[in-house]
């Protein structure tokens, strides 16, 4: 038994090729001129492989990545979280190594309080209270800050959790801290409240020797 050939039917090789009449789930044989009654599956394609996910996320205290971002590709394993620092991105840390390190890094964060704590024991009270969120002028990420006295501790937030920590010291409107990323990179940042609702200042790498600006607003 044979089927009628579709009119637009290309010239094909004898052999198996894909049905015309069906959606690619069936083979149907083609004799050279006609095609056949005979059929059977169309084997199954392979999967494409699952594309990466990327994230683009910013990482004030990982600032030592400003000069980087445009040359180094730092972290590509798994599907990567990337640092945006103004129009350039790179990767930067696989985001499950980012969501791995929670743990770690919310105990950073413990002792970080624990030890602002015990240094404002005996301080004077300090007449200005930077306690609150605080976002950057260019977005995607929250400084949570929390004052003890004169004693400064910051957990950066990103959609994959804390991605640095910060502890230092108030000294009437300017901050002093140091910091310490996701990835181990360390540095300092000192910012001045310039007004009740804007923190402006610098982030130095102590791995790159880089600085840059930055400001934040709550």
């Amino acid at each position: 038994m044979t089927t009628t050939p579709k009119p637009d039917s290309p010239q094909l090789p004898v052999g198996w090729h894909p049905d015309p009449w069906t959606d690619g789930d069936l083979d149907r044989y083609w004799d050279g001129s006609t095609w056949t009654a005979q059929t059977k599956p169309a084997p199954r394609k392979s999967k494409e492989p699952r594309k990466r996910r990327s994230v683009v996320f910013p990482l004030t205290f990982a600032a030592f990545l400003l000069v980087a971002v445009v040359t180094a590709v730092m972290m590509t394993r798994g599907d990567a979280c990337k640092v945006s620092i103004g129009p350039a991105t790179v990767d930067f840390f696989a985001c499950q190594d980012v969501e791995a390190r929670q743990s770690q890094m919310q105990q950073q964060v413990n002792s970080a309080k624990e030890n602002a704590q015990a240094q404002a024991v005996g301080q004077p009270a300090s007449t200005v209270n930077l306690t609150g969120q605080w976002l950057p002028t260019q977005g995607g990420f929250t400084w949570q800050i929390e004052q003890y006295g004169n004693q400064i501790v910051v957990r950066e937030l990103t959609p994959y959790g804390i991605t640095a920590v910060a502890q230092g010291t108030l000294t009437g409107t300017v901050a002093s801290l140091t910091y310490q990323a996701v990835d181990g990179s360390t540095g300092s940042n000192v910012l001045q409240l310039v007004d009740s609702r804007t923190l402006r200042g610098t982030v130095r790498s102590y791995t790159t020797n880089t600085e840059s600006t930055l400001e934040l607003h709550r």
